[in-house]
């Protein structure tokens, strides 16, 4: 039984879209280059030249959003994480610094 709302409903209408997809892709390409010219069969088709110009337009269409995608995670999170911890100053700066302030000695400035 069909039920539209479903998860098999969803992937059932998805397979017979696709397949249907696959299969006029398949005559296009495949039975057109033997059909004579003025053919009836041929009213059905775009030129064939619109074989390779729209995979090519998809292809270049889902890479440009995967990569926007990925492009967005990483920018949201690195908005996420905390902001790094201030870099460690060795341990015999600071005694040589608490040192010369002891000693009424000011550090050499440039």
């Amino acid at each position: 039984m069909f039920v539209p709302n479903s998860d098999k409903g969803t992937g059932a209408v998805l397979l017979l879209i696709f397949g249907a997809t696959f299969v006029y892709y398949t005559l296009w390409v495949v039975v057109t280059p033997f059909v004579e010219d003025g053919h009836a069969l041929l009213t059905i088709f775009p030129d064939r030249s619109w074989a390779i110009i729209i995979p090519v337009m998809v292809l270049v269409v889902a890479v440009s959003s995967v990569g926007a995608f990925l492009a967005l995670v990483m920018i949201q999170s690195a908005k996420k994480l905390p902001p790094p911890p201030p870099p460690a100053t060795p341990a015999f700066a600071s005694a040589a610094a608490s040192a010369r302030a002891g000693a009424g000695v000011r550090p050499h400035q440039n």
